[in-house]
């Protein structure tokens, strides 16, 4: 078999393994409360405007018009995080599974033998891989860092030993 053959071969390995284990543990951690994703930019000011039952809405009044309306600040409580909360979808989850794999495999494979010594190469071509993948997740499923890496540690980990198994 050619070294290309088992590449394609490891590649199709890890996208049966990785994709479902990753989209597992981020139904879990949505279940448990343990995921939350961040909103940011525009829409999550937009929507925090526009948030009745958050903070001290009642209390505080608008200016212009005298109607009832909080400032952003009272908005960004815990109550407007919640009412705000999505799931992550499946096509997303997908996309960053392929996208995560597709861009960390070959660079695995093919550049960093050239530059790593072997004795220490899996080592420490697991800890880029996991460090690329946990961007790749934080920034496609708008997840907290620190949860991407969570992530992306324990999907390579399973991945990982596996491999080994196999």
């Amino acid at each position: 078999m050619t070294y290309e053959s088992l590449f394609l071969e490891s590649l199709i390995f890890t996208w049966i393994m990785e994709i479902p284990l990753m989209y597992a543990i981020i139904r879990i951690a949505e279940r448990t409360d343990l995921l939350k994703r961040t909103i940011s930019g525009r829409k999550y000011r937009e929507d925090a405007d526009n948030c009745t039952d958050c903070g001290d809405a009642d209390k505080k009044t608008d200016g212009e018009n005298g109607g009832k309306k909080a400032d952003r600040k009272d908005n960004l409580n815990v109550n407007g995080k919640e009412n705000l909360k999505e799931k992550i979808s499946e096509p997303d989850i997908f996309a960053a599974g392929i996208l995560m794999t597709a861009l960390t495999l070959p660079y695995l494979w093919f550049i960093m033998p050239v530059y790593l010594d072997m004795s220490w190469y899996p080592v420490n071509g697991e800890i880029i891989v996991a460090a690329v993948e946990s961007v790749i997740i934080w920034y496609m499923l708008k997840i907290r860092l620190y949860q991407a890496v969570i992530i992306a540690i324990i999907v390579n980990s399973v991945s990982y030993g596996l491999g080994l198994l196999i």
